[in-house]
């Protein structure tokens, strides 16, 4: 699964987690 979206996925994902990690408790 390689190509130009691969990055913008990973991306998405890590911003996902960022979202969840930050919540606060």
């Amino acid at each position: 699964m390689s190509g130009p979206n691969t990055d913008l996925d990973i991306s998405q994902a890590l911003a996902d987690l960022a979202k969840y990690v930050n919540l606060p408790g």
